[in-house]
């Protein structure tokens, strides 16, 4: 007996279009409610196993989705300069922001002519350790990187240009 063949099976059928749509529209927390108050209703050991796995692989979804999308926002642009892949740079993601390999550069000519401002302490746009905690951190509009993020940044670079 499949899941469909009870007579009872049009408040699953509500559930599991309701859940379809929430998937579609990648609502994916409203999807993850929907199963949820599904479960509460069910009372067939089968429907219930039916449910939890639904309910497992759209949390699954929810993580590809997420983390993917994550990473489309993060890349798209350098947080000092702007510029875009298209522009022909190479960008390097950090924790909040992304860095060309033209910034990079930069960065590297300027780490140690960098001073720290009278009463106010950068912190690190990619790994958010202060000023004090690293040698050097340069500042840009809005975002500074620090000379442990720049090393890091080159080496990424570099092996990607390999």
């Amino acid at each position: 007996m499949s899941i469909n063949d009870s007579d009872d099976t049009k408040g699953t059928d509500d559930f599991l279009e309701r859940w379809s749509v929430a998937m579609q529209e990648q609502e994916f927390t409203i999807a993850l409610s929907l199963l949820d108050e599904g479960l509460t209703k069910e009372k067939s050991p089968e429907r219930i196993s039916f449910y939890r796995n639904l309910k497992d692989y759209t949390h699954k979804i929810s993580q590809a989705f997420s983390s993917h999308h994550e990473r489309d926002i993060v890349t798209q642009h350098c947080s000092m300069c702007g510029k875009r892949e298209a522009d022909g740079c190479i960008l390097v993601a950090g924790a909040e922001c992304v860095i060309c390999d033209g910034c990079i550069k930069i960065c590297v000519g300027v780490v140690d002519a960098q001073r720290r401002e009278k009463g106010r302490e950068y912190e690190c746009s990619f790994c958010g350790k202060k000023q004090s905690e690293v040698l050097k951190i340069v500042a840009g509009p809005g975002v500074s990187i620090c000379d442990n993020c720049v090393v890091i940044c080159t080496d990424i670079l570099a092996r990607d240009s390999a």
